[in-house]
């Protein structure tokens, strides 16, 4: 027999040879099962391809969700028996070696192999050996170096891991070194801007018809307390999002981090400095990244208003010139119980006038108002930037944890304006009542009104629940002065009416500060309520206020947070683990955006109508492709094409398209008072029908907030979007 001296013919040889002798019970001679196992996979497998990147890392976030692990999927099991023999990893040494000069009887027998036999089963093979999917469970479910160490010594144990590695480390790649730039009182790590810019668009397929593509990049400033407030110990973070590409918006990446027990003594002008040489190489060269040229048009500052000032060098919010806005000059004022204490008040500045000139560019650079400014910022050498226009209000801070909590409380716990205990107690009833009907599109139930709420509790409050609960427990003003604010930032809320009706919510919103120092005096007006009047201008510039928000930034500041696991070292623990983010996951296979309805969840024993019977497929889910409708309270009322508002009581399949059943809701008219209008914003009070009917799935057009009004048979209906 003619011998073919490849090594593709010698490793199929060898298989086959391997395969017939396990299938015939042939024991092998001076070879036990794992090392036939490991020669074999030695010879098939291809060469490992280990990720070294030069360049600093960068969260996928998308497959890395939280240090809990809830999103991440098992690893597959790795079975290691002759018929599946290219799940092993190897190292290139075991890869070299061959059988033919260490066991001449096995070589009696090669034969003739077409070469393309082996393309075809080197492309059946899987992608990701059981050394790559055991780091990236590692790495997703956030597990401590001591606990992998302890896990690889028990699987090393066994003889089909002898070949694992001993130390999470080397699992995991981790950096060796980290290389800090000293900042004093501090140090600092930069990530670079054009590194973490690429990264990001990696996660969107881009249209093949465009070659030249215009983006904004969002900067954000803030600063991370760790560990605990008995130490003055922080992170001071810089984060980038790309505007302009679709679905971006929810992913930042990091630029820069600094820590130390204080602010860097240089200011921003040290701290921010090699962010502005980054950006100034971008803005001038744009970019060439996946055979297309990207140009930046413009850079964007969102920080909340303490970083803001920090970020462009003027007056912090409590300083009687420090509107970023306009010139207005503040002053010190008293609340009513402020001024019955004995001991001598502090007070607060304030800035009740809504009609002060506006600031720009141009006056803002040649320091016209002197007392507004506190030191030359770096970000001025961007002419690109403007310093008055380009630094938004942040409506996350400024709406739903500034005005609305401020409100809201004032209602609870004010001492000088709260509701009777009472309409408080009732209020919280109505308020823990309602988390039932809450639906899943919100990160959090209602419950009753507390000053450690999150920013999306109140966010929610002012723009679904807070008119429901407070419908007559307050005096006809304050319930209108509530309305004020809250049907302004509906407006501002949505993409349609933030463009058309934007003067109207400028309009509310002077109302409600000028109403707000009527109702609760001028101390009410502090820096956050008054900022409420330019936030119009900055929605009409950048669109509705959650796509300029800080939502996204404060969510990944949390997840850098729980990277710490200790108090040694904290930039080096942080850098290390996003190294370990990158290099050790396994890529999401890619997601194709669904269009159709889906149902999933079978079920039996449905509500039907007449004519169908119970052979006729139930679900319980129904998937939309922007959200899910379910038979359960809170996620079961919809908005159909027509304009039916439908509860939803069970799903069907008939003739092959899904449908749904449910009740009609019939007797609309205006949720609020005259002269409030909230039919235009979509929302109502109606009553509901108990005549079934049914709809294809297609018709849906909106997923609607179902509160019942207490004490009546009516209900209140929100869209909810932009969430």
């Amino acid at each position: 027999m003619k011998r073919v001296n490849t090594a593709s013919s010698t490793s199929q040889a060898h298989i086959r040879r391997m395969r017939r002798e396990a299938n015939q019970n042939v024991e092998v001679a001076n070879l036990s099962q794992f090392e036939v196992e490991r020669e074999i996979n030695s010879i098939c497998e291809p060469e490992e391809q280990s990720l070294v990147l030069n360049n600093l890392p960068f969260v996928d976030w998308e497959s890395f969700h939280d240090v809990d692990g809830d999103n991440v999927d098992d690893p597959n099991h790795v079975d290691f028996s002759i018929n599946d023999v290219n799940n092993h990893d190897l190292t290139l040494s075991d890869r070299g070696s061959t059988l033919s000069e260490s066991d001449p009887e096995l070589n009696e027998d090669f034969d003739y192999i077409d070469d393309s036999l082996i393309a075809i089963e080197i492309e059946e093979q899987p992608l990701h050996s059981f050394k790559d999917q055991l780091a990236s469970w590692a790495v997703s479910c956030g597990v401590p170096h001591v606990h992998i160490n302890k896990l690889l010594s028990v699987l090393k144990s066994h003889p089909c891991h002898s070949d694992l590695l001993v130390d999470a480390r080397s699992l995991l790649k981790t950096k060796r070194k980290v290389h800090l730039i000293p900042m004093h009182p501090g140090e600092y790590y930069h990530f670079d801007l054009l590194n973490g810019l690429k990264v990001a668009i990696n996660k969107k397929i881009l249209p093949r018809n465009r070659n030249a593509i215009e983006i904004e990049i969002i900067i954000n400033v803030d600063g991370l307390p760790i560990f605990s407030n008995s130490t003055s110990k922080q992170l001071w973070v810089i984060l980038g999002i790309i505007r302009g590409i679709d679905g971006l918006e929810k992913y930042p990446f990091i630029i820069g981090i600094y820590f130390g027990l204080e602010k860097p003594t240089g200011g921003p002008n040290t701290f921010l400095r090699a962010l502005v040489n980054d950006i100034k190489d971008v803005l001038e060269h744009g970019f060439f990244h996946c055979e297309r040229l990207f140009s930046v048009r413009g850079i964007i500052f969102v920080c909340d208003s303490p970083a803001r000032a920090f970020v462009s060098g003027v007056k912090y919010h409590s300083g009687k010139n420090s509107c970023s806005k306009c010139t207005i000059v503040g002053f010190t004022a008293l609340k009513p119980s402020e001024l019955r204490r004995l001991v001598r008040p502090k007070g607060r500045v304030v800035f009740p006038c809504v009609a002060a000139p506006r600031r720009d560019n141009e006056s803002f650079r040649q320091r016209d108002d002197p007392e507004h400014h506190n030191y030359y910022s770096i970000i001025e050498e961007l002419e690109l930037v403007d310093m008055v226009n380009d630094f938004p209000v942040d409506p996350m801070h400024l709406v739903h944890e500034g005005a609305a909590q401020k409100l809201i409380m004032l209602f609870m716990e004010d001492s000088d304006y709260k509701i009777s205990p009472i309409s408080v107690r009732r209020v919280n009833e109505n308020m823990e009542a309602l988390s039932k009907f809450t639906p899943r599109d919100f990160a959090r139930r209602a419950r009753k009104f507390s000053s450690k709420m999150k920013a999306t509790e109140w966010a929610q409050a002012i723009g679904y629940t807070a008119p429901v609960v407070f419908r007559n427990r307050l005096s006809a003003e304050s319930y209108a002065n509530l309305l004020s604010l809250h049907v302004a930032v509906k407006i501002l809320t949505s993409k349609r009416l933030c463009y058309t009706q934007n003067a109207y919510a400028k309009d509310l919103l002077k109302v409600f500060v000028m109403n707000s120092s009527i109702l609760y005096g001028n101390a009410f007006v502090s820096y956050n309520i008054h900022n409420l009047i330019h936030l119009s201008d900055d929605v009409m510039r950048f669109g509705p206020i959650y796509s300029f928000s800080a939502y996204a930034f404060e969510n990944f500041l949390g997840i850098i947070k729980r990277l710490l696991r200790k108090s040694e070292r904290p930039l080096q623990q942080i850098v290390k683990r996003l190294y370990e983010i990158q290099v050790s996951r396994i890529p999401m296979p890619e997601t194709v955006e669904r269009t159709c309805p889906l149902l999933k969840l079978p079920i039996k024993g449905g509500i039907l109508l007449p004519g169908m019977d119970l052979t006729t497929p139930q679900f319980g889910l129904l998937n939309l492709p922007n959200f899910e409708l379910t038979t359960e309270c809170g996620d079961n009322c919809v908005m159909m094409s027509d304009k039916n508002v439908v509860k939803v009581v069970n799903f069907v399949m008939l003739t092959g398209i899904p449908h749904l059943i449910g009740r009609k809701f019939a007797e609309f008219s205006n949720l609020y008072p005259a002269p409030f209008d909230s039919t235009m914003l979509g929302i109502y009070k109606c009553k509901m029908s108990l005549d079934l009917d049914f709809w294809p799935a297609e018709q849906c057009k909106c997923k609607m907030y179902l509160m019942p009004i207490i004490a009546t048979d009516e209900f209140a209906v929100f869209p909810i979007e932009n969430l």
